[in-house]
């Protein structure tokens, strides 16, 4: 009997029979499906703030027709303007509202739409149409914060005609830490009359201290007649550390008692203790009033403020040239002001005072002021 060789297959070969049988077994992973904005239903505030928060929420993902929904999340990296989609040019489900957005309607019958009819950044705004009495919304989603930070907000808003509001159109909203409870809100730069035409606006304000999160919101709100308003570039950033801002970090010697000034240094002359709040740079302003009594002459007088071991603006100080030649008592104002480039935050500062000629003594009275900027910021 012939033995007929048996074919050897190759282990990574399978028959076609094989193929459609593992196929059965295949994994079926979700697929993630957008749920357009149209299908849903907002009746108040409330419920639109409800549902805002669980559509951003990554960790409770929702089940659409037996389909596990992964919700479109913005970037969570830390950047300048911590709003999503800021400029209203992403709408990938085509639901006609910016993503990371949501809309409602509070009364009426408003109408909106993302269009490019008028835009300052980008190609998009979006708008909002209402008649006196309609009011509706478009928030952002939830954005975290720290407490007890300055924050700036700025936003382009183009109104098809002047009207005024019932309330603002547009401000920030400060949670709690579970993203619903509303611990304050700041209206900046934020009229209730708004003009024809483009008008941009800007605003800071301070976060509370049990604020976790916070929300933009842009509303067309009870104009005074038929209006369109435009919204576009929406920022929210932190103030970092060149906008000026005001305040004043200030302190004052009064007239120091009648003293002798000698030609060597007195490094505690007069003491100045700065107020514990943060500044950019210190000024320190020193009247002296020179009364001289004695022989001799003297012809230059010296200042220099001491911090520690540094000495400002440097350890020989700056003088201020004079001429007293007379055994009889003469009066002479002499002033200096000199710049601390630095926080003196609650330091001690000694003002130090000197003159030229030796064996000589000067009596004086001294008065010291000093004042600084409070921080510089930016966004």
């Amino acid at each position: 009997m012939s033995l007929t060789p048996r074919k050897r297959v190759a282990k990574h070969v399978h028959s076609k029979e094989d193929v459609v049988e593992s196929a059965k077994y295949e994994v079926l992973r979700p697929v993630a499906k957008l749920i357009p904005s149209s299908e849903i239903v907002l009746r108040s505030t409330e419920e639109a703030t409800t549902y805002l928060d669980n559509w951003q929420d990554a960790d409770s993902p929702q089940l659409v027709d037996g389909n596990q929904t992964t919700a479109q999340m913005p970037s969570t990296s830390q950047a300048e303007n911590l709003v999503a989609n800021a400029s209203f040019e992403e709408d990938r489900n085509g639901d006609n509202i910016p993503d990371y957005w949501t809309y409602w309607v509070e009364a009426g019958a408003p109408s909106k739409e993302l269009t490019d009819l008028h835009s300052w950044k980008g190609t998009h705004s979006f708008r909002i149409s209402c008649q006196a009495g309609e009011i509706a919304y478009l928030a952002s989603t939830t954005i975290p914060v720290e407490p007890n930070k300055d924050y700036f907000l700025a936003v382009d808003i183009y109104a098809s005609a002047t009207a005024t509001y019932a309330s603002g159109c547009w401000y920030v909203q400060f949670l709690g830490a579970d993203k619903v409870t509303d611990v304050g809100s700041f209206y900046v730069d934020n009229p209730q009359s708004i003009s024809a035409g483009w008008n941009h606006k800007t605003g800071k304000g301070t976060s509370p201290d049990n604020a976790r999160w916070a929300k933009v919101f842009l509303r067309n709100h009870n104009p005074s007649g038929s209006v369109s308003l435009f919204f576009d570039n929406a920022v929210l950033s932190e103030m970092r550390a060149a906008v000026p801002t005001a305040g004043v970090v200030a302190t004052s010697s009064g007239f120091s008692a009648i003293t002798n000034i000698t030609d060597s240094w007195n490094d505690s002359y007069i003491t100045i203790n700065v107020p514990n709040v943060d500044h950019e740079m210190y000024f320190v302003h020193v009247c002296v009033w020179l009364q001289y009594y004695g022989s001799g002459f003297v012809t230059a007088l010296l200042c220099r403020v001491k911090d520690g071991t540094t000495y400002y603006p440097d350890e020989d100080g700056i003088a201020s040239v004079f001429d007293i030649q007379t055994d009889s008592y003469q009066g002479k104002s002499i002033t200096f002001f000199i710049t601390l480039p630095s926080n003196m935050k609650g330091k001690t500062l000694y003002v130090c005072l000197k003159h030229n000629r030796a064996g000589v003594s000067i009596s004086a009275n001294t008065e010291v002021k000093c004042w600084g900027h409070l921080p510089h910021t930016h966004r």
